[in-house]
């Protein structure tokens, strides 16, 4: 398993029938990562919006993985990242590597 950080979401717009599929990126590198003020703020999303979803990628080991079990760490002072681990597949982009979003 792989530990990855959540760098961006948005909720999809139009058509309304897509208006709750809730698109998120990720990244294996914590300086990527977007980040809260307060640990609360990210605790709050982690497990009120993250792990409600059902956010499903293509799996290091074959088929789909739904992610589950997200959270924080203290990046910094007063930056407190999201992140989860699973078999993410590993793109590479400019010598460097992450996982797929």
């Amino acid at each position: 398993m792989l530990k990855a950080y959540i760098t961006r979401s948005k909720y999809r717009e139009e058509p309304k029938e897509e208006r709750h599929i809730l698109d998120v990126w990720f990244d294996s590198r914590p300086e990527n990562a977007a980040y809260y003020e307060t640990r609360e703020e990210a605790e709050s999303d982690a497990h009120a919006i993250f792990e409600r979803k059902d956010i499903v990628i293509g799996s290091s080991e074959g088929g789909k993985h739904t992610l589950k079990n997200f959270r924080v760490e203290e990046r910094g002072p007063r930056e407190f990242v999201i992140f989860c681990e699973g078999p993410f597949i590993i793109e590479q982009s400019k010598g460097q590597s992450r996982p797929a979003s």
